[in-house]
C-alpha cells in the first residue's frame, strides 16, 4: 500500500525538503568551531545527526518541522527528542537483555521501566498528534479543492485504500504506521551516518576522493538537485559499502502465523 511513497517521483521532491535540517546543523557545527579558540574542536555527530534525520523525517513523512536541530546548542529538547534519545541512546543493559528473552522483566516496577513506560506515552501522543493534523490538513484541502504539490507519507497514507479489501487506515494504524517510520527512518539513518564518517576516518584517501566529487554540488551555498544527487557514484559506493560491513539492523525476528516449512526444517504456528 506504502509503495506509492517511495516512488523516483515522490522521493525526487523530498530532496529540497531534507536540506534545510542538514543546513541548520552545519551551520550549528560551524559555530561551534568558531566558537572555540583551540587548534581542535570536539563535536558529538551522534547527537547531532540524529536531530537532523529526526527533523528530516518530521518535515518529508508528516508535515511537520519538528525543530531538533534548534536544541542543539542549548542542551534542551523536546518530547519526541527526549523520548527517543532515553529509549534508543543508551544501548542494552544487562536487564534489557534479560527482558528480550524474559519480557515478564518489563513488567517489574523498577525505575528503569517506569521511565521507559513514561517515554512510550509520550510518543503515543506525539503520533497520535500527528495523525490529527494530518486528518485536518486533509479534510482542509479537500473541503477548499486545493492539494498540496508534494504529498509527504502521512498525506498519501491517509487516502490509501487496500485495493484487496477497498478499506483504508483506521486511526490506530496510521498512528503505528508513524511510530514505525520515526523510529525506522530517523535512528537507522543516524547510525549508518555515523558510522560511514567513522569508517572515512580511517580512510582518508577515501575520504578524500568523496569530498572531490560532491564539492562540485555545492555551489553558492546551494545544493543541486534529486537527479545531481543521484550522479556521484563513489557517494553511492561508499553508501552501500558501509551498509554492507556495519548494516544498521543486522537482524529481525518474526512470528510466524502459520507453519512454515524452510528447507529440512519444518516450524509450527506461532514459533
Amino acid at each position: 500500500m506504502l509503495n506509492p511513497a517511495f516512488s523516483v517521483q515522490s522521493i525526487r521532491a523530498m530532496v529540497p525538503l531534507m536540506i534545510g535540517p542538514c543546513y541548520a546543523l552545519r551551520d550549528q557545527w560551524i559555530q561551534l568551531i568558531s566558537n572555540n579558540h583551540t587548534e581542535y574542536t570536539e563535536i558529538e555527530v551522534s547527537r547531532g545527526l540524529s536531530l537532523a534525520t529526526l527533523d528530516i523525517i518530521g518535515i518529508t513523512a508528516f508535515g511537520q518541522d519538528f525543530g531538533s536541530v534548534a536544541y542543539y546548542d542549548t542542551g534542551k529538547m523536546n518530547r519526541l527528542n527526549k523520548a527517543y534519545f532515553k529509549l534508543f541512546s543508551r544501548g542494552l543493559s544487562l536487564i534489557q537483555i534479560l527482558t528480550i528473552a524474559f519480557p515478564v522483566l518489563g513488567l517489574l516496577p523498577t525505575k528503569k521501566n517506569r521511565e521507559n513506560a513514561e517515554m512510550l506515552r509520550w510518543l503515543k501522543e506525539e503520533s497520535e498528534a500527528l495523525v490529527e493534523a494530518g486528518l485536518q490538513r486533509d479534510a482542509e484541502e479537500k473541503k477548499s479543492g486545493k492539494t498540496s504539490q508534494y504529498q509527504d507519507l502521512l498525506a498519501l497514507m491517509v487516502n490509501l485504500i487496500d485495493e484487496d479489501t477497498g478499506k483504508g487506515f483506521t486511526k490506530e494504524e496510521l498512528r503505528h504506521q508513524c511510530l514505525t517510520f520515526l523510529a525506522a527512518g530517523h535512528e537507522t539513518t543516524s547510525h549508518t551516518l555515523c558510522w560511514c564518517l567513522w569508517l572515512l576516518a580511517q580512510h582518508q584517501d577515501i575520504q578524500d576522493k568523496l569530498r572531490s566529487e560532491i564539492l562540485g554540488l555545492f555551489k553558492d551555498n546551494k545544493i543541486s538537485d534529486y537527479d545531481a544527487v543521484n550522479a556521484l557514484p563513489y557517494l553511492d559506493h561508499v553508501c552501500r559499502e558501509t551498509l554492507r560491513l556495519i548494516p544498521t539492523v543486522p537482524r529481525t525476528m518474526r512470528v510466524n502465523r502459520v507453519p512454515v516449512v524452510l528447507g529440512p526444517y519444518r516450524f509450527g504456528g506461532r514459533t
